[in-house]
């Protein structure tokens, strides 16, 4: 029985709500009304989104992420309490259009970390990804009368990520010509031509996309 039917009964819709709710962690609070410059999360508003458990889809719920903490937040209808989605490698969401998945990445410091990335491109020999990453700068506080006060604020940096057959830790990965000819040097005759015929850009987020897939399929 699929839940289209499931959901016609008010009884089963709070049953799945308080299953779903075993993926996600207790309360979370809230950082949408925290007095600080910008903002913790990828979107502030909650989207629909979709979780995945082993990729058997389970039921849409407001979903967003927040690229401080690098959680998947849930808040279920008519619910105002936000919970955390559990880290596991079998779970995933598709929040916004956009799918979350947890990789192992190496940071801009090359530590090792574990964390989520936005699928872009389609799997194969090489993929992309996108990483949304806030980080909180402090105050600065005024020397003088004459200058102003900066609360700590949100301030954005993402970064585009690869993930390699012969590397499944995901590396940092500029959106540059070199650096993408260089990493599928053993079809760069055809990507050039490819690039060339559709006008694609390469510093170009979509662009880069159609590059990637059109590789996965030489």
């Amino acid at each position: 029985m699929g839940f289209s039917t499931l959901l016609h009964s008010q009884e089963i819709v709070d049953a799945t709500v308080n299953n779903i709710k075993s993926v996600f962690q207790t309360k979370k609070r809230d950082f949408s009304g925290e007095k600080y410059g910008g903002s913790p999360y990828f979107n502030d508003n909650f989207e629909t989104g979709t979780p995945y458990i082993k990729n058997e889809q389970q039921p849409k719920f407001p979903m967003r992420f927040n690229a401080y903490s690098d959680e998947i937040e849930m808040m279920p209808s008519g619910n105002e309490e936000v919970y955390n989605m559990i880290k596991k490698g079998y779970i995933k969401a598709e929040i916004g259009g956009k799918v979350y998945s947890l990789h192992f990445f190496l940071d801009k410091n090359n530590n090792e970390k574990e964390g989520y990335l936005i699928e872009l491109s389609q799997p194969g020999k090489v993929q992309l990804f996108f990483k949304p990453i806030k980080i909180l700068t402090k105050a600065k506080e005024p020397s003088s009368s004459y200058e102003t006060y900066f609360p700590p604020s949100y301030v954005d940096q993402s970064e585009f990520y690869i993930i390699t057959d012969k590397h499944p830790t995901a590396k940092i990965f500029n959106l540059k010509k070199k650096d993408i000819l260089n990493l599928l040097n053993d079809k760069s005759t055809e990507i050039e031509l490819f690039v060339k015929k559709n006008k694609l850009n390469y510093k170009n987020e979509a662009d880069v996309t159609k590059t990637f897939n059109y590789y996965n399929s030489l």
